[in-house]
């Protein structure tokens, strides 16, 4: 678990993995002294949480790292991170008050 702070670059469309699974990725620079550019992506019923944003805005984002292995069919072994939102607190351009946007299925993520 972690938390990227810094203004969103970009906000793509929702993608339509299969039948079952959908995601959408943003994009957040930070606001270090050569900053970097995190893609973070939000999944299933969460991925509308973003539309309260837009491009400009700054946030704080708390993420959970996820990390996948899959073998191609050559037998090569390729790993994947990703990080995957689970909270995103802003303030948007035209608003003076914080906002705190939850994500779905993270509520009672926490084991106390």
């Amino acid at each position: 678990m972690g938390t990227i702070k810094g203004t969103i670059t970009v906000i793509r469309e929702t993608q339509k993995v299969s039948d079952k699974f959908q995601k959408r990725e943003f994009v957040v620079k930070d606001n270090d002294k050569y900053p970097n550019e995190f893609i973070i992506q939000l999944t299933q019923e969460n991925v509308d949480t973003i539309e309260a944003h837009k491009v400009g805005d700054k946030v704080e984002v708390s993420y959970n790292l996820r990390g996948k292995k899959w073998t191609n069919k050559n037998g090569e072994d390729l790993y994947f991170t990703t990080l995957e939102a689970w909270r995103i607190l802003g303030e948007g351009k035209h608003s003076a008050t914080q906002t705190a946007i939850p994500i779905q299925g993270y509520e009672d993520d926490l084991p106390f």
